[in-house]
């Protein structure tokens, strides 16, 4: 199957901005999926992405920035503590892995990207890419993304792009299950991430201390 990796992946590198939709299911109560859904736009130049969570019928505002996860007060809560975003705690180091360093993460991919499947849909060219980094001390990109995978008890992840007539990129899809045996209350079952819209338009930013309040404060 003749793939054109390196095109795809200068195409990856090159992104600025998109949106994401993102369904995960979540272990509940009695081992019920609880499904979790967000839409998402991500600045990679940047490192941040703003998301709309919605789970068990509610929804919050999520910033990530840096490592850093902030949710959006209440009006209530803005009013009594003078701040915007509350500091949460991140249960995962590692996630999400290209987070600080989108272009060197697509760059290492280049290394472990296997081709699996080849379709044609609507006209455009979607190429399956399977993902099995390796613990790597001389890559700590792909280092990065083995402890990643790790943390969630799997050991690949499943990458669909497609690319339309003249070979411009026009989807992206990140895929991955964890092991049954891997999974309490509270953990992920799965995670599907579609990257859409790109160069799309993004007006958020890092909060600011002010902004932000903590747990202590």
């Amino acid at each position: 199957m003749d793939v054109p990796f390196a095109d795809i992946a200068d195409q990856l590198a090159d992104l600025t901005t998109a949106r994401l939709e993102e369904t995960a299911l979540v272990e509940g109560r009695w081992r019920r999926p609880v499904e979790m859904r967000l839409t998402t736009l991500v600045d990679f130049r940047a490192g941040t992405r703003f998301s709309i969570v919605e789970t068990n019928g509610e929804q919050f505002e999520q910033l990530q920035t840096g490592g850093q996860v902030y949710h959006r007060l209440t009006q209530q809560e803005q009013r009594e503590t003078g701040r915007i975003w509350r500091q949460v705690p991140v249960e995962c180091p590692y996630c999400p892995h290209w987070e600080r360093q989108w272009a060197g993460f697509i760059v290492a991919l280049r290394t472990v990207a296997r081709p699996v499947a080849h379709a044609v849909e609507a006209g455009n060219d979607r190429y399956t890419f399977l993902i099995r980094p390796r613990k790597s001390a001389s890559d700590p990109m792909l280092a990065e993304l083995y402890k990643h995978l790790r943390y969630h008890y799997t050991a690949r992840v499943i990458y669909d792009v497609w690319l339309d007539a003249e070979g411009r990129l026009t989807g992206f899809r990140e895929s991955w299950t964890m092991l049954r045996f891997g999974r309490w209350e509270g953990s992920l079952r799965s995670v599907v991430v579609d990257f859409r819209e790109f160069g799309t338009p993004v007006e958020f930013s890092a909060p600011t201390p002010d902004e932000v309040l903590h747990d202590s404060a």
